[in-house]
């Protein structure tokens, strides 16, 4: 099928993603070469490879603790056919798909001012029984091999999340790290850091 790649509301690209795998078999058109993900381009020209490459590492990791379990009550062959199924939106960026000829704009669905579905965060964590999945998620789209969810809180987007092993450290460490920024007045918005409240409230136990 043909999607258009879009930044908020410019076409960026026109490209062809396989209908099982989710991933970019073609690239039809470059419609803007300033709107190209970074990394994508060199000496002016679309690098296809690093394209294609940036959009398969925009889906889960397939290393994703409890994911291939996720997958197949899915009946989902692989991460990436996720990401045609919530527009390729994520929270990180403003980047999405949308197929050739839609009038849906950014503002329409974008997932920072619009809901979204939490079965699939309830799925990960083992809460959701629902034969119905609505996938329409930014967890479709998040990095990292530790189990996470996106949830609105009290208005915010925050990251919830596990760690790996018996100590379950890694979130703990990440709430060090914030209060040691915050202490050091660096900037996180620059970071990647989701900001010392939020990663404190980003602890959750696996189940």
């Amino acid at each position: 099928m043909i999607y258009d790649l879009m930044h908020k509301d410019t076409a960026v690209l026109r490209m062809r993603l396989n209908d099982e795998s989710g991933l970019i078999e073609s690239v039809e058109d470059v419609l803007s070469l300033r709107h190209l993900p970074v990394g994508t381009f060199q000496n002016g020209f679309l690098n296809g490879t690093d394209l294609k490459s940036w959009w398969a590492k925009r889906s889960i990791p397939a290393s994703r603790s409890g994911i291939k379990d996720v997958l197949y009550r899915l009946d989902i062959p692989c991460t990436t056919a996720l990401l045609s199924r919530c527009f390729g939106l994520s929270l990180s960026d403003h980047y999405w798909i949308k197929e050739s000829g839609s009038e849906i704009r950014w503002d329409d669905i974008n997932f920072f001012d619009n809901s979204f579905s939490e079965d699939l965060g309830d799925l990960m964590f083992g809460n959701c029984h629902e034969l119905d999945i609505d996938l329409n998620t930014p967890d479709n789209t998040s990095d990292g091999v530790l189990k996470k969810r996106w949830k609105v809180v009290d208005g915010r987007r925050c990251l919830i999340k596990t760690g790996g092993g018996v100590a379950i450290q890694e979130p703990f460490n990440e709430a060090v790290a914030s209060c040691l920024m915050d202490a050091m007045s660096i900037d996180q918005s620059s970071t990647g850091s989701y900001g010392r409240r939020d990663v404190r409230a980003a602890y959750a136990p696996t189940s």
